[in-house]
C-alpha cells in the first residue's frame, strides 16, 4: 500500500503533496469549481525517482494533475490525470493513482473517465459506472496495512 502524501502550504495560495514516490507541486485553482467542500486544484505532477537521480528539472515532471481537494488536505477526487505521452505505458500513472488514492481518507472519487482511458481505471481497481452523460468511478479508501496504528476518533 502507498503511504499517503503530505499537504503542504506553499504561500501564494499554492499547496503541495509530497510522498515517497511522487509530489504534486503547484496547486492552482482550476477555473471550475469542485465538489461541494473542496477545491479544484491543478497540480504538476513529479517523479521523485528523477528528482533523486539528478535529472534537469524540467525533465522530473511527468504529467498534471487536477484533484478536488478539502481543506485538510484529503482528496476526494480526480478529475483529470494526464501524463506525457512519452512517458506513458511505463507505470507512472499507476503510481500517481496509488500515491492520490492514499491521501483520500474515504475512497477516491474519479470523474469524467474518458472512454480511452476506461481500461487504465478498471486495471487500477476502479468501480465504473456511467451516469448523466458522463462516466464516473470510485476507488475504495485504502486498507490498513497490519500493524498499522487506528486512525484517531474523528479522523478515520
Amino acid at each position: 500500500m502507498a503511504i499517503p502524501m503530505k499537504f503542504s502550504h506553499q504561500g501564494f495560495g499554492m499547496t503541495q503533496f509530497a510522498g515517497e514516490d511522487i509530489v504534486l507541486a503547484g496547486g492552482m485553482r482550476s477555473d471550475k469549481p469542485g465538489t461541494p467542500g473542496t477545491a479544484r486544484l491543478r497540480y504538476a505532477v513529479y517523479d521523485r525517482a528523477k528528482i533523486g537521480a539528478g535529472t534537469p528539472a524540467e525533465q522530473c515532471m511527468v504529467g498534471k494533475i487536477e484533484v478536488n481537494v478539502r481543506p485538510d488536505g484529503d482528496i476526494e477526487g480526480v478529475v483529470n490525470l494526464e501524463i506525457a505521452k512519452p512517458l506513458r505505458r511505463q507505470g507512472i500513472g499507476r503510481r500517481v493513482v496509488r500515491a492520490v488514492a492514499a491521501t483520500s481518507a474515504e475512497g477516491l472519487r474519479v470523474y469524467d473517465i474518458k472512454a480511452s482511458a476506461a481500461k487504465f481505471w478498471r486495471q487500477m481497481g476502479c468501480d465504473i459506472n456511467a451516469g448523466r452523460g458522463q462516466v464516473n468511478g470510485s476507488l475504495p479508501a485504502p486498507a490498513a496495512e497490519p500493524g498499522d496504528a487506528p486512525a484517531p476518533p474523528g479522523m478515520g
